[in-house]
């Protein structure tokens, strides 16, 4: 996905974030516009500067992108591949395997492509090392 793309969603993201607040500010003002306590009302709303919109919707990306390029984040990205794989998998099984060879082949090869990069992405760095299920049995 194009960078400028990511950056509108976030922004766009950000903007609903705020138009929440403001939202939520205005609930809580209504419920403390009858006799209440002095002092006890919630603080004013104070909205953001399209800056700091910006800035928060820039360190959103950071973040994603951060979680994209982590083990975590291909293994999930592979996992997606994969439930699509089995989807199409699925659909040559019900058309029947003879139906239509070509595809069912691709898609068991993507199957196997994402199987790969799921294994690869959990190795990772001992992504896994502390799930005592991927290491080896002892032998001692």
């Amino acid at each position: 996905m194009p960078l400028d793309s990511d950056i509108d969603r976030m922004l766009q993201i950000e903007r609903h974030a705020e138009a929440a607040r403001r939202l939520t500010d205005r609930s809580q003002r209504d419920r403390h516009a009858g006799v209440c306590w002095s002092g006890l009302g919630p603080e004013s709303f104070r909205p953001r500067l399209p800056a700091a919109v910006a800035e928060a919707a820039a360190a959103r990306l950071k973040a994603l992108h951060d979680w994209r390029t982590s083990p975590a984040g291909r293994l999930a990205a592979a996992m997606t591949l994969a439930e699509r794989a089995l989807e199409r998998i699925r659909a040559c099984i019900a058309r029947g395997l003879d139906a239509e060879p070509a595809r069912c082949a691709r898609a068991l090869a993507d199957l196997q492509s994402a199987v790969d990069a799921g294994a690869a992405a959990a190795l990772t760095g001992g992504a896994c090392a502390m799930n005592s299920a991927s290491r080896l049995p002892s032998t001692e």
